[in-house]
Order: structure tokens, then C-alpha cells, then sequence
């Protein structure tokens, strides 16, 4: 699967309505092009719409705390590597984005002082990456308001439903890949 770059994982603030184009506009385009499955078209515009709106409350959530979601996604990848840091490159490869979009994240959140980055003894080509006492902090009183967040809106669903959904996920990621080959 390709890496994206920062730009990429921006997004579009125009949130489409839900239901569109409606489910009988896309039957209506399938009698004219037969390979086209109305229903898997509506699932992923769909997809498409929550994720955006997703992105978007993420957005203005983290912003009250001076963070854009791609910082966030950075520092909870330090944070779960605990005490022993994590290898920039890693991160990179955990995250499935390219070395230069995790650089540029880092750059922004070392000049913030919210992470530092150290050369390893044993290995100078790695650098490895450390939440500061800035950072710890920052993690620290921003996650409960996250979590109730995450609750709140994931809320309307069981736990089966929940597992359910990331099997389906799943699915369609594998599936995915069938649009660039």
C-alpha cells in the first residue's frame, strides 16, 4: 500500500449529506454501466462522509489543545513506545506514511518542546524519539477528554458491533488494493 504525505492526509472540510447521491440515482447509473455495484459505491461515499465528519470534530477537538490530528497521531506512536522511544523510521513504517511527513511532524513538535530526538549510541544512523515532560504532560490532560469524546460519539454501539465493523473494515482494506492494480 502506497505511503501518503501530509498534504495527503488532509482532508476536505465539505462533508457531503448523508445518503448521497441516493441509493436509486446509483441503481439508475448501474443499468447504463453494468460492472457497477450501486451498493458498493453508496457504502464507500458513506464511508467517506463519516470519516470526514470524523476528521473534522477530531480537528477542532485537538486544536483546543494546540495540536493538529497528524501531531496527535505522532505523539500517541511515542507515547505507546514508553520509556525506550521509538525509531523515527519505525513510526514511519507503523503509521504508513512517508520518512518526510513523520520528519516534518517532529520538526513542529521538537520546536514546541513536546518531543526530543536522540542518536543512538550503538547505531548513529537511528535517531529515536522521546515525549518530553511537555509532552507527557499535554498527553496526559488531553486523553480524557479524547476518550470521552471517542465513548460518546462510538457510543450507539455494542462491543460485538464494534469488533463486527473492523472485521468489515478489514474487508474492505483488502479489498482496497484492487483500486490501483
Amino acid at each position: 500500500m502506497p505511503k501518503t504525505s501530509e498534504l495527503e492526509m488532509a482532508h476536505d472540510e465539505h462533508i457531503l449529506p448523508r445518503n448521497f447521491p441516493p441509493i436509486e440515482r446509483l441503481e439508475l447509473f448501474a443499468k447504463e454501466i453494468p460492472t457497477m455495484d450501486p451498493w458498493a459505491h453508496f457504502l464507500l461515499n458513506e464511508m467517506q462522509r463519516v470519516m470526514r465528519l470524523a476528521l473534522m470534530h477530531l480537528d477542532r477537538n485537538f486544536a483546543d489543545y494546540g495540536i493538529s490530528t497528524g501531531r496527535y497521531v505522532v505523539l500517541l506512536a511515542i507515547a505507546e513506545a514508553g520509556p525506550e522511544g521509538i525509531a523515527s523510521s519505525v513510526m514511519a513504517d507503523q503509521l504508513n506514511v512517508t520518512r518526510a511527513t513523520v520528519t516534518g511532524l517532529l520538526d513542529n513538535l521538537e520546536r514546541d518542546g513536546l518531543v526530543d530526538r536522540l542518536r543512538r549510541k550503538d547505531d548513529k544512523r537511528r535517531v529515536d524519539v522521546f515525549l518530553t515532560k511537555k509532552g507527557q504532560a499535554l498527553m496526559k490532560s488531553m486523553m480524557p477528554d479524547h476518550c470521552e469524546r471517542v465513548a460518546s460519539a462510538m457510543g450507539g454501539l455494542t462491543n460485538a458491533e464494534k469488533r463486527q465493523m473492523i472485521e468489515y473494515l478489514h474487508k474492505i482494506e483488502d479489498g482496497a488494493t484492487k483500486f490501483s492494480s
